[in-house]
C-alpha cells in the first residue's frame, strides 16, 4: 500500500463546505457510514476531502462539531510523518494503472485488526475505478462484512462505472465542484503572479487543483494556447496532423483527457450558440455537433477507465472531425 502522499492533514477546500456538512451530521449524530464512496468530476479535490475526513477522524483533538485535524497531537504527528498505523492509502501501485487483489487483501487484514492508537482504522482507495475484477470481488466481501470500528473511503472520477454491488454498499457523497469564480479565486491565492490563471481554468473546464498541477509542473502556458491552436485549424492555418504532433509528441506532450474535455467544451458551446439564438443552421451540421460531443464523451470515460487507445490516431481524426464540424460556425474558441 502506498504510503508516500502530500499535504496528509487537508482541510476541506473553500468550495466543499456544504460536502464536509455531510460529514459533520454523520459524525455528531453517530451515523457514520463504514464506507463512503466519494464521486465528482477529476481536479475538484475529492482525494484532498477524502484526507480531511480521514485525518480529522483520527484526530484526538478535534471538537465534537468535528472540525479539522489540529496538527498538533500525536494522531496528527503520525499522519504529518505518514507514519500512522491506523490510516492507509491504496492506489496503482509503480507504473500499474491497476489497484490488484494483494493490495486489497492487504487492506482488508489492516481492517480486521485491532486498531493501534485506539481510534478508527481507515482505508483510503484511490482512484476506486483502478481496483480489478478479483480485487473488486475481494473489497465486496469486506463492505458485506465490515470490520467494527473501521471505514473505507473511496475516490473516483468515474463512480458511475464501478460494480452495482460494490456502490450499493456505500454512502455516497457527490462532491461539489466550484464555481469559476471560486476556482479563480482560490488559485489567485496560490499564484498571484500567474497571468494564464483565468484561460487555464477555461481549458481545463474549472478544475483548479487540474490548473494547480499544470503550473507546478510548468506546462500552464502550453495549455493556456489551445485556443489559439484551435482557431488555426479552424482558419485553415493549420493541419490536423501537424496539430496532433505539436500536442501529443515531445517533452510538451499534453495530457488528452484534459484535450478532450475542452474540446466538448467547444462544441457544446457552438451548440448553444446556434440553438439560443435562433441561428439558421443546417439540421446536418447540429446533427453532426452531436455525434461529435457523444463521441468526446465515450472517448474520454475510455481513457479514464485506463483502456488502451492509439492517442495519435485518435486525435487526428478527431481534430478532422471537428474542422469539418465547426468551421464556418458561429462561435468564438474559448
Amino acid at each position: 500500500m502506498a504510503t508516500n502522499h502530500t499535504a496528509p492533514l487537508a482541510t476541506p477546500l473553500p468550495w466543499q463546505s456544504e460536502d464536509w456538512r455531510h460529514i459533520k451530521q454523520w459524525v455528531t449524530s453517530d451515523r457514520l457510514p463504514h464506507a463512503i464512496l466519494i464521486g465528482g468530476p477529476a481536479g475538484i479535490g475529492k482525494y484532498h476531502f477524502a484526507q480531511a475526513v480521514a485525518t480529522s477522524l483520527l484526530c484526538r483533538q478535534a471538537k465534537q462539531a468535528h472540525n479539522t485535524a489540529c496538527g498538533h497531537c500525536r494522531q496528527c504527528q503520525l499522519n504529518l510523518a505518514q507514519t500512522h498505523p491506523d490510516l492507509h492509502y491504496v492506489t496503482p501501485s509503480d507504473n500499474s494503472k491497476q489497484i490488484r487483489i494483494d493490495q486489497v487483501r492487504a487492506a482488508i487484514y489492516s481492517l480486521q485488526q485491532t486498531a493501534q492508537q485506539g481510534g478508527l482504522k481507515i482505508i483510503l482507495i484511490a482512484p476506486c475505478e483502478a481496483i480489478n475484477r478479483n480485487a473488486a470481488d475481494a473489497l465486496l466481501k469486506s463492505l458485506e462484512e465490515p470490520s467494527a470500528n473501521s471505514l473505507l473511503l473511496l475516490v473516483s472520477d468515474l463512480p458511475g462505472q464501478l460494480p452495482a454491488t460494490l456502490r450499493s454498499r456505500c454512502q455516497r457523497l457527490h462532491l461539489t465542484r466550484p464555481s469559476h469564480t471560486q476556482a479563480l479565486t482560490w488559485l489567485n491565492a496560490h499564484f498571484p503572479s500567474d497571468s494564464t490563471l483565468d484561460q487555464l481554468l477555461a481549458v481545463t473546464a474549472d478544475q483548479p487543483l487540474t490548473a494547480q498541477r499544470l503550473i507546478e509542473q510548468g506546462e500552464a502556458e502550453r495549455y493556456a494556447r489551445l485556443p489559439q491552436d484551435l482557431a488555426a485549424l479552424l482558419a485553415g492555418n493549420t493541419h490536423a496532423i501537424t496539430l496532433t504532433q505539436q500536442w501529443l509528441q515531445g517533452e510538451t506532450k499534453l495530457d488528452l483527457k484534459i484535450v478532450l474535455r475542452w474540446l466538448q467544451k467547444q462544441l457544446i458551446a457552438t451548440l448553444k450558440t446556434h440553438i439560443t439564438t435562433h441561428m439558421t443552421t443546417e439540421a446536418s451540421t447540429l446533427q453532426a455537433l452531436f455525434k461529435l460531443t457523444d463521441q468526446i464523451v465515450q472517448q474520454h470515460q475510455q481513457l479514464l477507465a485506463g483502456m488502451p487507445l492509439n492517442e495519435t490516431l485518435l486525435l487526428e481524426s478527431l481534430l478532422l472531425d471537428v474542422r469539418d464540424s465547426m468551421r464556418g460556425c458561429t462561435h468564438k474558441v474559448i
